[in-house]
């Protein structure tokens, strides 16, 4: 560069004035370099992290935090995995991360009046540094968030950041583990054993009919359809109260996209289509590959709301209970 610089000069024949330019292009090159390593070296200092009198230590996916014993003020980002659990210990949060879905807030297996009065802080990966520092929470709870935006709420709040990839598997863990970081265990348990007795009742109901049906469950997002991995949720309700699952389901690991052509590998005696888009069941009978499946054609393909049938948490798991009371106990699972 530095020659095609000084070539530039000779042509235009300015050499008296090359030595100072020269001096003056490494100066500027000196400097840039200098600001751009100091630049570096301020982001790799770890930002001083709020400490309190009396807390907790809680080890987590990005270091460690102390938690206060007691918290009242929690922030739960990461919709999905985090506001559902604080709700179903009792502990209202000041405020939440915004996921939309459509056309407005999606908060899956909670209603309005359960979530009133919440706050949202913006979007889960980009919330509002100012609108968490004016609500003054005791502890921010976040699902795997980055480490950048992690240094800068630990300055405002003991923040914990948890990894999804350890909690999927189990809606019951992911809440037994928000519990102990709240220092609700006691609380999580009286909650899981309420969930205990209510599959013992309808699990006795179930094995008492005649018929012990296959179930199948897809998804439809977008006008596509998709099959839920092993673990989602409603499986996990269903493992618990001894419904058969289709056995295509058992060793997915993922959600994969299904083409319509094929709908009919994940037909069983009861079909129940989550349906992200609002779709009432006619439309999907409309479908003539849809309507000729056997559940179909018994009657017992349901498009269900994915507010119920996808939720995180108990009192999400709650409702989809109900709704699986309605579907496999009453004249529609006989």
């Amino acid at each position: 560069m530095i020659d095609q610089f000084v070539e530039r000069l000779h042509n235009l024949r300015v050499k008296q004035r090359i030595s100072h330019l020269l001096q003056l292009f490494l100066l500027m090159t000196f400097s840039s370099f200098l600001f751009a390593a100091c630049h570096h070296s301020a982001l790799q200092k770890q930002p001083t992290q709020v400490k309190l009198p009396d807390c907790r230590v809680v080890e987590h996916k990005l270091g460690e935090t102390c938690v206060p014993r007691q918290p009242q003020r929690v922030i739960a980002l990461g919709v999905s995995w985090t506001l559902d659990p604080v709700l179903a210990l009792g502990l209202k949060p000041v405020a939440t991360s915004d996921f939309r879905f459509g056309n407005g807030q999606y908060l899956p297996g909670l209603s309005d009046a359960e979530v009133a009065g919440i706050e949202t802080v913006g979007a889960e990966h980009q919330p509002s540094l100012e609108r968490i520092l004016r609500l003054k929470p005791d502890v921010v709870i976040a699902l795997d968030l980055d480490p950048r935006l992690y240094e800068s709420i630990s300055t405002i709040a003991p923040t914990v950041v948890r990894e999804f990839e350890k909690i999927k598997f189990s809606f019951k863990d992911n809440f037994r583990s928000i519990a102990q970081l709240l220092n609700r265990e006691e609380a999580a348990e009286k909650v899981l054993d309420r969930y205990e007795e209510k599959v013992k009742s309808l699990r006795e109901r179930l094995e008492s009919q005649s018929q012990k049906p296959e179930v199948s469950v897809i998804y439809h997002v977008g006008g596509q359809f998709q099959a839920p991995a092993s673990e989602a949720i409603c499986f996990q309700v269903l493992n618990d109260l001894n419904v058969r699952i289709k056995s295509v389901f058992l060793n997915q690991t993922e959600y994969l996209p299904i083409s319509i052509e094929v709908i009919s590998e994940y037909d069983a005696d009861i079909l129940f289509i989550v349906d992200f888009d609002s779709k009432p069941s006619s439309y999907f009978l409309q479908n003539p590959l849809i309507a000729s499946l056997k559940s179909s054609k018994n009657q017992q393909a349901y498009a269900v709301g994915a507010d119920t049938w996808f939720p995180f948490g108990p009192l999400g798991v709650d409702k989809l209970l109900d709704d699986l009371e309605e579907y496999l106990v009453n004249e529609k699972g006989e």
